[in-house]
């Protein structure tokens, strides 16, 4: 499977050693999680066949639900709270 990465992570341990690991953004919950080498796929997540985005191992074999469309969920229950609060104040 070819994945290009999204961004690049450096770690500095206290005794000033540093790591660097390309990373993947999950398109379901927007996590970032670092590539390593070698590393079997399977735990290293997943392609979503729906949305065509690479996701996080916690998201892998789930439902299709992009980070997009969550937060476009999230505004229309905030949008429908509001409306039903400004009713019951009248």
């Amino acid at each position: 499977m070819i994945r290009k990465e999204n961004g690049y992570a450096f770690i500095v341990d206290p005794d000033g050693s540093m790591q660097e690991f390309s990373t993947l953004q999950c398109g379901h919950c927007n996590a970032h999680w670092h590539i390593v080498k070698g590393t079997p796929v399977d735990k290293t997540g997943g392609f979503c066949r729906m949305c065509y985005k690479p996701v996080c191992p916690k998201c892998a074999g789930g439902d299709c639900r992009p980070f997009e469309k969550w937060l476009e969920d999230e505004e229309k229950k905030d949008y429908i709270k509001r409306q039903y609060d400004l009713m019951m104040r009248f």
